[in-house]
């Protein structure tokens, strides 16, 4: 499936499977002029729906399950396309409490039920470090009650202030399970200097750390910087792996059942970016297309 002429896929964390035959991107067409919303269909092509206040808001984050699909742009307003994704059109959006801007995790996050997306949460301008669900029903949108992490259950080196939280990547829920991906901490800095450590850890209803599903610490200790993006799939069976400096080499799939990690195999500038019903959703700049695991791995 071909991106259209001129757009160019400018949010590439905002990318995601709609379901098992579509996906939704968001690009800028004709060098940022118009901010669109794009469907990849495997049955048709790519179609594209240009979105509202071109250029006005800093971020855009899709938000996807339960056949619904959301676009939250700025923090404070959401976007519902219409269910059946047939003509592409975008309600005038729903307004979204703001005590503090919430961050949906990596440019998208998964609802098990069309109704509650786990989004991250910023403080006092700190990075993400807490948890809260967004819930939305019957045309309003509210947040559930903020939940925090437990700096003690997290890896610590000398370097580092034991008693700061350690900064979200990502969050997955299903009912009352909560599973996050960490990135270290010091996100501010991580670009530049690296981090320690990064990993997948189910908590429990209190926010602590119950099962470590993965981790990989003692990062300083090693030659050149390390750092990782991690985001869960569609139906939270896996975290795909992303290194953050290209010493860290390919992409990687975590299995969020049993921790194995394998390696994707893809060719260079070649980026899979969700999983659902068996197969890879999968991007380039110029293309969308679905690959079995024997094409990824």
């Amino acid at each position: 499936m071909i991106i259209p002429n001129g757009v160019d896929v400018a949010f590439p964390d905002a990318a995601a499977a709609i379901d098992a035959r579509r996906a939704a991107l968001v690009g800028h067409r004709d060098g940022g002029e118009q901010t669109v919303l794009l469907i990849a269909d495997v049955d048709t092509a790519v179609r594209e729906v240009p979105l509202p206040d071109p250029g006005l808001f800093d971020r855009v984050a899709l938000l996807v399950g339960g056949g619904e699909l959301l676009i939250a742009m700025n923090h404070d307003r959401l976007l519902r396309v219409e269910a059946d994704l047939e003509d592409l059109a975008v309600d005038p959006g729903l307004d979204v409490p703001a005590p503090a801007p919430p961050v949906v995790a990596g440019g998208t996050a998964h609802s098990s039920d069309g109704r509650v997306w786990p989004v991250r949460q910023q403080l006092n301008g700190d990075e993400p470090r807490y948890l809260r669900d967004l819930v939305v029903e019957e045309g309003t949108a509210a947040y559930g009650e903020l939940l925090s992490l437990v700096a003690a259950d997290f890896p610590t080196t000398g370097q580092e202030d034991p008693a700061q939280l350690p900064d979200l990547g990502d969050v997955w829920t299903d009912g009352d399970e909560r599973v996050v991906f960490v990135v270290g901490r010091g996100l501010w800095a991580r670009r530049k200097h690296g981090v320690d450590f990064y990993g997948c850890y189910r908590l429990g209803p209190d926010g602590r750390v119950i099962d470590r599903i993965w981790e990989d610490t003692g990062l300083h200790e090693r030659p050149g910087k390390h750092g990782m993006d991690g985001r869960f799939t569609h139906g939270g069976e896996f975290v795909i792996l992303t290194p953050v400096f290209k010493s860290g080499g390919r992409q990687r799939v975590l299995c969020v059942a049993d921790g194995s990690v394998r390696t994707v195999k893809l060719p260079a500038a070649t980026h899979v970016f969700d999983h659902v019903a068996g197969f890879w959703w999968v991007r380039t700049g110029t293309e969308v297309f679905c690959c079995p695991d024997d094409e990824v791995f």
